[in-house]
């Protein structure tokens, strides 16, 4: 089957869905990621556009490490994909579930994007309706022959959200090896914890725990608590979690046994 990942930035798909995509290429299912934003603003140290590229690179790096087939970007500027016409977003994102013949979206969960970034909202409402006007013939034919998407998965990011846990276990590894390709990033989350915890008077031994020099360890630790404590419920040494989007066919399902096959 085709998987087809839609997120904001760069790193959005790793640290969401990192082992369930690599576990996913593993058991020869084609991967594809679609990022919506150049993510040029996360940086204390290079200029937008030299983030730019830089995170091209890196995202195309992580996507080998994982497996993935594709790794493209829609280009949308990094904070204002709102500003974008959600008519043109959702468009872009149809064709490409179309072209890649998407079997399977996974994207951020509409009803759990309340406090999160203002790209991540928008890609959660566009997403949605995009995978159910991708199989509907009207909308866009210019955009090629319908494309049936026969699973929508959100990242859920909170334990009462999960319908569907997968294991992780044989593939955490490579989850955090893909995070690592997103080094510039890793600098600046692990950089702008310090810089906060400083203005805030922090301690210098609490600090030098989060140099940018030792992102790699940070996140490494960081990536591997929280898979452990996602498995941990579910008797797994880690894992990652899911809200399964209800499928247009649940009325048909409710009087039968058959279920479409999953590839996740």
């Amino acid at each position: 089957m085709n998987i087809l990942v839609l997120t904001a930035h760069p790193d959005d798909a790793e640290f969401f869905v990192g082992g369930t995509l690599a576990r996913a290429a593993v058991q020869g299912h084609a991967v594809h990621i679609l990022i919506a934003t150049n993510g040029e603003r996360g940086s204390l140290e290079y200029t937008a556009a030299e983030l730019r590229e830089i995170r091209r690179r890196e995202a195309q790096e992580a996507g080998r490490i994982l497996g993935a087939a594709s790794v493209a970007f829609l280009g949308h500027s990094d904070g204002f994909l709102r500003d974008v016409p959600p008519s043109h977003l959702r468009e872009q994102l149809i064709s490409a579930i179309r072209r890649l013949q998407a079997d399977v979206v996974i994207t951020f969960d509409p009803a759990d994007v309340t406090e999160d970034h203002p790209d991540h909202r928008a890609v959660a409402v566009v997403a949605t309706e995009a995978a159910g006007m991708a199989g509907l013939p009207l909308y866009h034919p210019e955009h090629g022959a319908v494309q049936v998407v026969r699973e929508v998965y959100y990242f859920a990011k909170t334990p009462r959200d999960t319908d569907k846990v997968v294991d992780i276990s044989a593939h955490r590894d490579r989850k955090i090896a893909a995070l690592h390709a997103h080094a510039s990033q890793m600098r600046f989350l692990v950089g702008e914890l310090q810089r906060l915890a400083a203005l805030l008077g922090a301690p210098a031994d609490l600090l030098g725990m989060m140099a940018p020099d030792r992102a790699p360890e940070a996140v490494a630790l960081a990536i591997g608590m929280q898979a452990a404590a996602d498995g941990e419920p579910h008797g797994l040494a880690a894992a990652e979690l899911l809200r399964r989007r209800p499928s247009s066919l649940e009325p048909v399902l409710a009087f039968t046994d058959w279920r479409p096959a999953e590839a996740i």
